[in-house]
């Protein structure tokens, strides 16, 4: 049987991310102090990126009383180092993550729909539970369901039927993945992630996403923070397609990182709350 390298070098194109995201997930993921120079450097590298951050600047939203945000510098020192990290990546992982995916049930729009509202829901828990960086939660929610794109570019109508033809039950969409094709989108994303060479964090995030391990030296507080974003962002309906309402909150998970069932609804509405204000930013810097 084909390993799951071997199975990603079978693609004419794999999807992939602008080089400036990939740098500043990077610096996110290791857990390093950036520097503001060392942010607007990796941005300006990117004419698109640096004319989507100006305008989300200059929003309704984040835009300053003092005037217009006319720097990469200025955005920075208006909104913050991490806030800006976090537009950046949002805005360029987004052409990747809004394509469809029928073999899970998934419109346009709709993976992205759920990988924002993964993001914002593991920042939530992260920043409620201080287990680990928010900034670092937001990518692991954003990046955790990646392998889906493989799993349907790899397998397309074979995937669509399998999970059409599954029916009513107790299944649980790893399991039959596996017993379908011999690996599942956790793991054949958790490869893509290896080959874009973010953090080993952030790969085992994407790895354990829906079956947070008890050993730390698989899993760890980031896994379980986007194992509870990823189910947050499920409840709320976004991005179930075929399979998401098939998955459950491990309760060991909710137990290490300290997580209630009232924290769980409370971080729902908070999410619910910032995607709005995020989808209703990027209409703004969109007119």
């Amino acid at each position: 049987m084909a390993t799951l390298k071997e199975r990603l070098e079978t693609l004419d194109k794999l999807p992939s991310l602008p080089l400036a995201t990939l740098k500043l997930i990077r610096i996110l993921g290791h857990g390093e102090t950036a520097e503001y120079e060392e942010v607007e450097e990796i941005i300006q590298t990117d004419p698109a990126l640096t004319s989507a951050i100006l305008k989300t600047a200059n929003s309704a939203l984040f835009a300053p009383k003092s005037g217009k945000v006319a720097t990469i510098g200025d955005a920075l020192r208006n909104l913050g180092l991490r806030k800006i990290q976090e537009i950046a990546i949002a805005h360029q992982a987004s052409p990747v993550l809004g394509k469809a995916v029928e073999g899970y049930g998934l419109l346009g729009g709709q993976l992205w729909q759920g990988a924002l509202a993964g993001a914002l829901a593991s920042q939530v828990v992260a920043a409620q539970t201080k287990h680990c960086p928010p900034g670092e939660a937001f990518v692991g929610g954003l990046l955790r369901d990646i392998g889906k794109l493989v799993m349907q570019a790899l397998f397309g109508d074979q995937l669509m039927a399998s999970n059409l033809n599954t029916g009513e039950g107790d299944w649980n969409q790893c399991e039959l993945e596996h017993r379908e094709f011999g690996f599942d989108h956790c793991e054949i994303g958790s490869e893509l992630a290896l080959l874009w060479k973010l953090p080993e964090s952030l790969i085992r995030a994407i790895r354990f996403h829906h079956n947070p391990p008890d050993d730390p030296e698989q899993g760890g507080p980031l896994v379980d923070v986007v194992h509870i974003g990823d189910m947050i962002a499920l409840a709320m309906g976004c991005g179930t397609g075929v399979d998401g309402l098939h998955y459950e909150a491990s309760p060991e998970c909710m137990e290490r990182i300290g997580f209630k069932r009232n924290d769980f609804e409370n971080a729902m509405i908070e999410t619910k709350l910032r995607l709005d204000a995020f989808i209703g930013n990027k209409t703004d810097t969109q007119d």
